[in-house]
């Protein structure tokens, strides 16, 4: 079954205007996490939230990899629920997501990926002055933060000025903005958000 199942996850991805490299790469990661459930003795139609979990710590896949290769399954119907859905109760439980929490939350994400220091320090500098807009927003909980207060954030970074009374620099607004970024996807990596904005 997992070969004819492999062959049919290629012809998906193909569909999807994917270059060869990548069907390859993705079907490589496709076999190797169809591995690791038959180890664990774990059917592919069996597939829940701690299940990711456990193939993102044994195989160190990226969560993409396993996400692309989950929502394949949905749609052949070999996985009846949405393990992704489970994230939505998460999200909930762990409840609001403050200034604190995603300060470790974001340091954690940067361990797992192995982000040099010097990035990571940057990236904190440049999150503390994103809080520090919320703070002045009024908004202490990042699970309220949506796509029209990051765009009146990039805007805000646009028009404020330095200590020379001169705009940031395009590369210092991409930086912050670029901080920002990281900081939601280590948030959706670690279900504290359900979804990148």
């Amino acid at each position: 079954m997992s070969e004819g199942l492999l062959n049919d996850y290629q012809n998906f991805m193909r569909e999807h205007d994917m270059s060869k490299s990548a069907v390859l790469n993705y079907t490589r990661y496709a076999r190797h996490i169809i591995g690791t459930l038959k180890r664990e003795r774990i059917r592919l139609s069996e597939i829940t939230q701690q299940t990711i979990e456990l193939l993102r710590d044994r195989t160190g896949i990226e969560s993409g990899a396993i996400k692309k290769f989950v929502y394949f399954l949905l749609s052949r119907r070999v996985l009846k629920n949405n393990p992704y859905r489970e994230g939505v109760k998460r999200v909930e439980a762990k409840g609001k997501v403050g200034f604190d929490k995603a300060l470790k939350e974001f340091e954690r994400y940067n361990n797992r990926h192995n982000l040099s220091r010097r990035t990571l320090e940057g990236d904190i500098q440049n999150i503390k002055l994103f809080f520090r807009y919320l703070e002045r927003e009024k908004v202490d909980d990042l699970r309220n933060v949506g796509k029209s207060l990051i765009g009146d954030y990039q805007k805000y970074l646009y028009y404020k000025r330095n200590k020379d009374g001169k705009p940031y620099a395009p590369a210092t607004q991409v930086n912050r903005l670029g901080a920002v970024k990281r900081l939601f996807k280590a948030l959706v990596e670690g279900n504290y958000l359900f979804h990148l904005l």
